[in-house]
């Protein structure tokens, strides 16, 4: 999440988590905080096996709890951190805001 916050120059609020699996506390939290309020979410975990797997399992989670969601990947097998300190901030920022677009035009 920091990454990615980094890389956009905080444009795009980012929340970490707690890891890929940990969509059930996660969403007990969120309906603590904003019971009424549906709010939108671009999944973006690792694109990698587990990855999907949990994007998949969050996906579901925040849509029958009336948000809107939907999922990015970055590169197979890196994650954001990595492409942040690899490749640079600006290709970072240019992926997710690919990704973003391409999530409005669905």
């Amino acid at each position: 999440a920091m990454s990615i916050w980094q890389a956009t120059g905080g444009k795009y609020p980012a929340v970490a988590t707690g890891g890929a699996d940990n969509y059930v506390k996660f969403l007990q939290k969120l309906s603590v905080d904003r019971v009424d309020t549906p709010l939108n979410f671009l999944i973006l975990f690792d694109n990698d096996a587990s990855g999907r797997n949990a994007a998949a399992k969050f996906l579901s989670a925040l849509t029958e709890a009336n948000h809107n969601a939907a999922a990015g990947f970055l590169s197979p097998n890196q994650d954001a951190n990595s492409i942040l300190q690899f490749r640079g901030a600006k290709e970072l920022a240019d992926a997710i805001a690919e990704i973003l677009s391409a999530n409005a035009r669905h």
